[in-house]
């Protein structure tokens, strides 16, 4: 890696780190992108962004651990867990161009978003089990075909009558929870590259950290409202690169 690219996966990494700490989601959104313009791999965007997201859902989740709740989280985690293994499984077996579900996958939330628009369905304190298990899967499934599991997630999320800072370290906690089993199944189809990806992402931990920080102290600033509009808007951008990507 070069110095003109250590730059600018390090400014990268900073931004996506403070999405996602100020929202609880987004960095992938962030950091896929540019970095893949800037003539990274996907692949190596994946191992730099798991390290930050490591240190920056760990840090939040203890600075928020007063906002978690118990109900949910194991049963999502599983059902998380087991998605994301048939999603790679789909992937290998069935998905020759990813891209293409990932299109798909773009249009269905944007048209999921625009439903959820029109009709205007307040939040609620729980919502029905079969919706719980849905997402638990679909969010896994995506997150191994075409790493796009955060969305239905998201969309669960605000369905319920939480503060934005139980919904934000949720978010955190499901993404930490699967970490682990995500960074051996990388390093199991990537093997050298990925370690060597994983390392240079280990390195710019301290960038997740500060970004964390950062992220927190402008939550704070935000209206919850406001947060929740952005959670929604960043939705619709992660629709919208999807659909339009090729």
């Amino acid at each position: 890696m070069s110095w003109d690219q250590l730059l600018i996966a390090v400014s990268t990494m900073f931004t996506a780190s403070v999405v996602q700490s100020a929202i609880g989601f987004g960095s992938g959104l962030v950091a896929m992108p540019v970095l893949v313009t800037c003539g990274f791999t996907p692949q190596t965007v994946m191992g730099l962004v798991l390290p930050n997201n490591l240190v920056q859902t760990s840090i939040n989740c203890w600075q928020h651990r007063h906002r978690w709740r118990s109900e949910s989280v194991p049963l999502m985690t599983v059902l998380r867990a087991i998605g994301l293994l048939a999603g790679l499984w789909i992937l290998a077996r069935f998905l020759q161009d990813p891209s293409v579900a990932r299109q798909m996958t773009g249009i269905t939330l944007l048209g999921a978003l625009a439903v959820h628009g029109l009709l205007k369905i307040p939040p609620r304190q729980h919502v029905p089990i079969a919706w719980t298990v849905l997402t638990g899967l679909v969010s896994g499934i995506l997150a191994g075909a075409v790493m796009m599991g955060g969305p239905p997630l998201v969309l669960w999320v605000l369905a319920h009558d939480w503060d934005v800072h139980r919904q934000r370290s949720f978010l955190w906690g499901q993404f930490l929870l699967l970490m682990p089993l995500q960074a051996l199944l990388l390093l199991t189809q990537y093997g050298s590259p990925m370690a060597t990806a994983l390392g240079y992402g280990c390195a710019m931990m301290p960038v997740g950290w500060l970004g964390a920080q950062l992220g927190n102290v402008l939550a704070h600033q935000i209206s919850p409202r406001w947060i929740r509009r952005i959670m929604l808007a960043v939705l619709v951008l992660i629709g919208a690169s999807a659909a339009l990507r090729r």
